[in-house]
């Protein structure tokens, strides 16, 4: 899984065995604005999950999430959708914390 936020890339190692239903436990430090700015900012940060097995890399979903709900409850499990073709195939689940 790749993730862009404000031109700044992110990349979950590449997990083998996921099958249909791949789940990443990895956590990432991310330097942001402060709490505040974050709170009202209209930036997105943007994910996609790529398919490693096959002969070049091709995007299987995406996803977006506003910084405003990215730090709506610190703490608590979040959910946004995984969408292909503007069909939901999944759901990406992230906690934040500060």
């Amino acid at each position: 899984m790749k993730f862009d936020l404000s031109g700044r890339g992110f990349q979950t190692k590449v997990k083998h065995e996921g099958d249909k239903t791949p789940a990443w436990q990895q956590m990432f430090k991310i330097p942001l604005l402060s709490k505040k700015e974050a709170e009202v900012s209209s930036d997105k940060v943007t994910f996609t999950v790529f398919d490693k097995e096959a002969p070049k890399d091709h995007e299987v979903c995406s996803g977006e999430i506003t910084m405003v709900s990215m730090f709506a409850d610190q703490d608590k499990e979040m959910i946004a959708p995984l969408m292909w073709k503007e069909k939901k195939v999944g759901e990406f689940h992230w906690r934040t914390s500060w």
